[in-house]
């Protein structure tokens, strides 16, 4: 069976906003897929709300269309790497109520994370529907790699978003003046701990352990051919040799033995 990892379009608010503030995504599906497909497309769209008066009675809507595509690769550890290219298709302001979004600009800055170069920014105006943006912008590829093991490790989403008031670009979060999100696709690493037991005495006289890139054990199997001697269920699933007696979990697979060079 192929080795599989877990993907979904995702909106978290990391901070700002008011109580009760409608945000979300369309198509309206944030839970996790879980595939062995090593590429994807993921198109959606990310909304929230604009309210001078932290309401979404008296509000605008801003939706933010993003394309995520992406190649996975899982190695011998399974250690997740992720490519990912992100175009940035359209960012529209509509969906007026009551009284709209107030008379107070915002100022837009769009990112990989919260502390890396800038690759989109505008000010903009909350008094009427417009598009904000109507050409898309490709904001590159980057690649990233997901450790296995402790239920999966996530990565943050594909694009960082800070919308502030004006006048508020060097305010820290969090603050009522300024919005954060992650939004895209995020990605989760569901595969166990690998490793391979042992250690060997190299040709210097050093011990070098078995866990590393290169650093195979080999066991001869039943079919005359021979076999990587390593674990198969993140270090704790009892029954797959070697194994060693310990006091809380009886007869596991063996532990790290070995520098890991």
């Amino acid at each position: 069976m192929a080795k599989q990892y877990r993907w979904r379009t995702s909106f978290v608010q990391i901070s700002g906003g008011y109580p009760g503030e409608e945000t979300g995504v369309y198509p309206d599906d944030q839970t996790w897929h879980t595939t062995d497909a090593l590429s994807g497309t993921a198109t959606a769209i990310y909304h929230y709300r604009d309210s001078d008066v932290a309401q979404n009675a008296n509000s605008t809507k801003v939706d933010v269309e993003i394309r995520d595509s992406w190649t996975a690769s899982i190695d011998s550890r399974n250690r997740l790497t992720i490519t990912i290219t992100t175009t940035l298709l359209s960012i529209v302001r509509n969906g007026w109520q009551g009284t709209g979004g107030g008379g107070i600009m915002r100022n837009i800055f769009i990112r990989r994370a919260a502390t890396s170069p800038l690759l989109w920014s505008v000010s903009d105006p909350t008094t009427y529907e417009h598009t904000i943006l109507g050409t898309p912008v490709d904001l590159g590829t980057y690649t990233f790699t997901l450790e296995p093991g402790q239920g999966g490790s996530a990565t943050g989403s594909s694009i960082y978003y800070r919308s502030n008031l004006a006048g508020h670009d060097s305010t820290p979060p969090p603050s009522s003046a300024v919005d954060e999100f992650a939004l895209g696709v995020e990605f989760e690493n569901i595969l166990p701990v690998d490793y391979r037991p042992g250690a060997v005495l190299n040709g210097s006289n050093q011990w070098m352990s078995h866990n590393r890139d290169n650093g195979e054990c080999h066991i001869l199997g039943p079919n005359g051919t021979y076999i990587d001697c390593r674990t198969t269920g993140g270090g704790v699933d009892k029954g797959n040799p070697p194994s060693i007696l310990t006091q809380n979990d009886g007869w596991v697979n063996d532990l790290l033995i070995g520098k890991d060079q």
